[in-house]
């Protein structure tokens, strides 16, 4: 996506991975809780916007990442 404008600040768009709950081999044993350390980095910046994709045959009420989402974007 290219969008050009001199009046509009910058946006930088990341593209986090999900959450990873099993390692694969040559990956570190706490995979885990790295993904889940960097994600909330990200999330928890007062000047990111969040967008949490979530797969439309996954109930949305058993996301972990949606919950981590609202329990630090308490306002939507």
């Amino acid at each position: 996506m290219k969008v050009q404008s001199n009046t509009s600040p910058n946006l930088t768009i990341i593209d986090l991975p999900g959450l990873t709950r099993i390692a694969l081999e040559g990956q570190d044993k706490d995979i885990y809780k790295i993904t889940k350390q960097m994600i909330s980095r990200y999330m928890s910046d007062p000047s990111s916007i969040i967008l949490s994709v979530v797969p439309a045959n996954q109930d949305i009420t058993n996301d972990e990442v949606l919950h981590m989402t609202l329990s630090i974007d308490k306002l939507g």
